[in-house]
């Protein structure tokens, strides 16, 4: 019987990752890679063999093609706490290779990318792995980057050496297939010298990762896909991950998740935040939120953009989209994200909220991505009273509606400022009339109307139109406003405003009114 993952000199102190397993595990203090997060890196269970598999994302894991878990198969992590936790596994996506059309066209490499049902909670305590992404295959065979952190199904752990980079198709050891044309990583255990802890793949390794410590984060390279053995040597070739091309596909499914893959050594970039109101927001009625964000640099792309948006508590109907976005509501408090950003190139979040209480509110925007620190503006938001919100309380609502029997209709009590539960024709200084007032009469006939106006009518959607009418007929009623030949406004207080107008002497005998109408639903 094999007995994954071979050590120099193995020591169950050492070498083994947690005691108990696969039953009861219990993380071993003195495991070797004990100073490195590997709380990514989990395995299937209930399988023969529980083989691992490697958290890239909260929701997308990266094990080998050619023994990977069934959708609906149970993934298992052990949190930093030493908690387990459990996933259901969803759907898993092949990651081709560059064949030629000659050849068929592009064949799926050894290199699986699964995904969960329910994506890893912040609070679960389980951290996905990075990607070690340098600029040239070469970088990965020289130090320190060539120094891997070698695990294997038994959650054994030891150390290898990156000695090559090629492409590989054959017959892994482990598997009854062959294994498509496939981007690799070798690495080669000596039987004669070398280290103690020097380590190399046996059967049943197969989707165990090769890491290497990036200040203490694990950040994988790739994951074991076959064996060659000679005389006096053993290479373990790994399935290269970190091979740009399959980074680019693993990255393109994931965005339809709002993920990318997490760089182990992140470039820097300048994001740009904007945001658009609307000009007037109205509390009770839904309100759009445009936030757009550029990425300033013109070589580097940005991976896992995220945006955050903290509202006023009393605020409801929250929800945010954009293309390839995705937000999560939580109360008044919206968190979205975005698989990536290309450089020089800007996107957009629209969100929706509805502001039930009049007022003047601060708005905490953040945004951030792996390559650019976390950054929060402050947008002032002021909402304006609303008919809507204005009458919400009453016993009946309706603009029609005289609760008090005062001959005022709610709505208009709402545009001259009266009471509407309180039978009166005075606003509540108990001195200015709510309704228009003939304040004189000229000798050569001129007439000089007052009436009260409220100060933001147009933003309430409010309208006042002086109309008249030689006979009180429903239907003869006509705008007044050619007649006016001097207008004047008065200061109130700091809601109304009295307006004051004198109008030519009619032709006849002539009957005015102010009509008010509200479209604030417009």
């Amino acid at each position: 019987m094999l007995h994954a993952l071979e050590l120099r000199v193995y020591s169950e102190e050492r070498h083994d990752r947690f005691s108990g397993f696969p039953a009861a595990p219990v993380a071993n203090p003195g495991f070797i890679h004990q100073d490195v997060d590997l709380t990514g890196v989990g395995w299937r269970v209930g399988a023969a063999e529980p083989r691992s598999l490697t958290l890239v994302s909260p929701k997308f894991f990266i094990g080998a093609r050619h023994y990977r878990p069934s959708v609906g198969d149970t993934v298992r992590f052990v949190a930093a706490d030493g908690s387990i936790r459990d996933y259901t596994v969803k759907a898993n996506h092949d990651i081709l290779n560059d064949d030629s059309e000659a050849d068929g066209g592009p064949k799926a490499t050894d290199v699986s990318l699964g995904e969960l049902v329910e994506a890893v909670g912040d609070s679960d305590g389980v951290g996905f792995q990075l990607y070690l992404n340098l600029a040239t295959e070469a970088a990965y065979l020289v130090p320190p980057y060539h120094e891997l952190i070698v695990l294997g199904k038994s959650v054994r752990g030891g150390n290898g050496t990156a000695t090559a980079i090629n492409d590989f198709f054959g017959t892994p050891l482990t598997s009854g297939g062959g294994i498509n044309n496939t981007r690799t990583l070798e690495f080669v255990y000596q039987s004669v010298g070398g280290q103690q802890d020097d380590a190399f793949a046996e059967g049943g390794d197969s989707g165990s990762p090769s890491l290497v410590n990036v200040d203490n984060r694990g950040a994988i390279v790739g994951v074991h896909t076959a064996i060659l053995s000679a005389l006096g040597t053993t290479t373990t070739i790994d399935s290269f991950v970190a091979h740009p091309p399959y980074i680019s596909q693993i990255n393109e499914i994931m965005a339809a998740e709002g993920y990318h893959m997490t760089e182990a050594i992140p470039g820097s970039i300048s994001l740009t935040l904007s945001a658009a109101l609307p000009e007037v927001i109205r509390a009770g009625y839904e309100a759009e939120f445009g936030i757009g964000v550029s990425n300033d640099d013109l070589l580097n792309d940005g991976n896992n953009l995220k945006v955050s948006l903290a509202f006023p508590a009393s605020t409801t109907g929250i929800s945010a989209a954009g293309s390839e976005w995705l937000a999560e509501i939580d109360g008044s408090s919206v968190a979205a994200r975005k698989g990536g950003l290309a450089a020089g190139a800007s996107t957009s979040l629209e969100a929706r909220f509805t502001a039930t209480v009049a007022g003047t509110y601060d708005l905490a925007v953040g945004v951030s991505a792996d390559e650019a620190s976390p950054e929060v503006e402050t947008v002032s938001i002021e909402v304006v009273e609303s008919y809507l919100s204005w009458s919400s309380a009453l016993a009946d609502p309706d603009p029609a509606a005289d609760l008090d029997s005062d001959g005022f209709s709610n709505l208009l009590e709402y545009a001259f400022g009266g009471n509407p539960e309180q039978s009166s024709v005075f606003q509540a200084d108990g001195t200015t009339r709510l309704a228009p007032q003939v304040a004189t009469t000229t000798a050569d006939g001129e007439v000089t109307l007052q009436f009260i106006r409220r100060k933001d009518a147009e933003r309430r959607a409010l309208s006042y139109v002086l109309e008249c009418s030689p006979t009180l007929d429903a239907l003869s009623w006509s705008d007044a406003g050619a007649a006016i030949v001097q207008s004047g406004v008065e200061s109130l207080s700091d809601g109304y405003e009295r307006v004051t107008v004198t109008l030519e002497r009619p032709d006849e005998g002539m009957f005015y009114r102010v009509a008010v109408a509200l479209s604030e639903a417009n």
